[in-house]
């Protein structure tokens, strides 16, 4: 059975979105701890706390994970026949 989406479009989109990745992983890594400074500030206010609890998100994808899930996708999509 063929699969009626582009493999490539796909593989192109993600490859767009891995070079932006790239480009805000330290941004994003000094707002974590900048963050977990602030959540030490004393007698902070829960509802202060919880925006730098959503700006500290832990964790982080890997780089280009999903360029990687996309290739294997387009590989087995392509190596497949129709009946």
């Amino acid at each position: 059975m063929r699969i009626r989406w582009s493999p490539v479009a796909v593989m192109d989109a993600a490859g767009k979105m891995d070079k932006l990745t790239e480009q805000i992983v330290a941004p994003l890594a000094e707002m974590r701890k900048i963050a977990e400074e602030a959540k030490k500030i004393p007698n902070l206010p829960q509802y202060v706390e919880w925006r730098f609890n959503a700006i500290g998100i832990e964790g982080s994808a890997p780089k280009s994970c999903l360029a990687r899930s996309m290739a294997s996708v387009s590989a087995t999509s392509t190596n497949s026949q129709p009946p």
